[in-house]
């Protein structure tokens, strides 16, 4: 995953149009993540394997 959000802005100085893009996209990584997880652990009925 690139760095194409703003850097080194505080969230207090950032514009309003800034801050949607990089929480949709950490969003969408860690569904995407948990969702990928998910379907290897519900077959094997485990976290561990």
């Amino acid at each position: 995953m690139g760095l194409e959000d703003t850097q080194g802005v505080p969230l207090t100085a950032m514009p309003l149009s800034d801050v949607p893009y990089p929480l949709r996209r950490a969003l969408t990584a860690q569904v995407v993540t948990a969702t990928a997880a998910a379907r290897r652990m519900i077959p094997a009925r485990s976290a561990v394997t």
